[in-house]
């Protein structure tokens, strides 16, 4: 082994648990709540008590919003800004596409 962390890479058919994400993400459980409020990411409600569980897309969104705020300590104001440039690049992109 070389010393060097490998991330676990979340299949796409498999929900985890709140307490799974904060392992796989580094993420707090307040702060992945935080996310979850600000809509950057959607727990899915697992029926009959409404146990929140999420998706391989959450997991990486959790982890592209850390490390945003760790290596460049930009808020969460800022990321919504960059989510939404985003957003609109790949809006533009299918745009040409269709040209």
């Amino acid at each position: 082994m070389n010393g060097e962390l490998t991330w676990y890479e979340p299949r796409p058919d498999t929900l985890y648990s709140l307490e799974v994400i904060t392992d796989l993400t580094g993420a707090s459980r307040r702060s992945i709540l935080i996310y979850c409020r600000q809509g950057f990411i959607q727990p899915i409600l697992l029926p009959p008590f409404g146990v929140m569980a999420f998706d391989e897309r959450a997991i990486r969104t959790i982890r592209e919003i850390e490390r945003l705020r760790a290596e460049f300590d930009i808020n969460l104001a800022g990321i919504r800004i960059i989510y939404s440039l985003l957003d609109e690049i790949r809006r533009l992109h299918r745009e040409l596409a269709g040209l």
